[in-house]
């Protein structure tokens, strides 16, 4: 699953050759979430418990998409999400620590 607040996030990316990349991954989402006002207002919420513009705006995109988990490798997101983990509505992981936990 993808987001159109996660093309636009990386269109910013100042590297471009960082910026093809990830944009690349994108070609294995099969689901492009637009977010809703729904998602605006759960996204403020989430600012409020201290998440960045963009890091509550992907976390309200995925919960909208019901996403199972949501996967990331920023840490300070990680740390937050963990603090807040009753608040959010999927589980959020480092994508090592996810595959390592579904693989084996």
């Amino acid at each position: 699953m993808s987001s159109t607040t996660l093309e636009i996030e990386i269109s910013r990316n100042p590297d471009a050759e960082r910026r093809h990349d990830v944009a690349a991954l994108l070609a294995f989402s099969n689901e492009v979430v637009v977010p809703r006002s729904r998602s605006a207002e759960r996204a403020t919420f989430l600012q409020k418990l201290g998440f960045g513009t963009f890091d509550a705006l992907h976390l309200a995109s995925a919960e909208q998409g019901q996403a199972d988990v949501f996967l990331t490798t920023d840490d300070d997101l990680l740390r937050r999400a963990g603090r807040y983990r009753n608040e959010l509505r999927m589980r959020v992981q480092n994508p090592v620590s996810w595959y390592q936990e579904v693989a084996l």
